[in-house]
């Protein structure tokens, strides 16, 4: 299931931050998006990492770290790929499957994102 991990059964998820986890109100914090948190904790307790993926750098970044850790929200990493990489390295997130707001067609809803991920899981 998984392509850059081989041994694990889990996906990897990268999760955009502005527009896809909170509004869209760039550089200030919008209001947390419904729904989000809790399809992202039901992936989360199957198994799945979730890894953020922002655009913020430096002390926007560390909002967003503190921010996602205020609202309890599921944290495998941010804006990093996950220790046992093979492509540690990269700039860019190795991952499964990525929610964001930017996607052709624009933002899936909480529920569509957890019907895609039991798509796959489902193989």
């Amino acid at each position: 299931m998984n392509a850059y991990y081989p041994n694990r059964k889990s996906l990897i998820i990268a999760v955009d931050f502005d527009g896809t986890v909170i509004k869209q109100e760039y550089p200030e914090m919008g209001k947390p998006i419904k729904g989000v948190k809790e399809a992202l904790w039901r992936v989360k307790h199957k198994g799945h990492k979730i890894v953020y993926w922002t655009a913020r750098n430096g002390f926007k970044l560390k909002e967003v770290k503190n921010w996602l850790i205020g609202n309890h929200y599921p944290i495998d990493g941010i804006n990093r790929n996950l220790p046992g990489s093979p492509y540690r390295s990269w700039p860019k997130i190795c991952m499964d499957v990525i929610w964001d707001d930017r996607n052709v067609g624009g933002l899936v809803s909480p529920k569509d994102f957890e019907r895609y991920i039991k798509d796959i899981e489902e193989g």
